[in-house]
């Protein structure tokens, strides 16, 4: 009789997330990112990178209830909203997220 060693296979669970990817110009100094029914804020951030990505609660993705906007800290040019913006649903495990 023959000896078998089995090993199990196990492969890493799919982890769904919200992602927002917010394109923006040169003079776009911060992002914000705000729950329009409670007004909670997930991001106010000095901006670094173009595009600047950001994950928020996986509850946006089946209700329009996010505020993204882009302003400038100086005043100088006007601030840009964009309402009901609707996020990426991504496999988190798959993906390396730097905001």
């Amino acid at each position: 009789m023959s000896n078998y060693i089995l090993e199990p296979v196990v492969s890493s669970a799919v982890v769904n997330q919200a992602l927002i990817e917010v394109d923006f110009d040169t003079n776009t100094e911060r992002v914000v990112i705000l729950n329009r029914e409670t007004m909670v804020c997930y991001y106010n951030t000095k901006v670094t990178a173009n595009p600047f990505k950001a994950i928020v609660p996986f509850t946006h993705t089946f209700n329009n209830t996010l505020l993204v906007g882009i302003l400038d800290d100086d005043g100088v040019f006007n601030a840009a909203f964009a309402d009901g913006v609707e996020p990426q649903i991504i496999d988190g495990s798959a993906i390396d997220i730097k905001t």
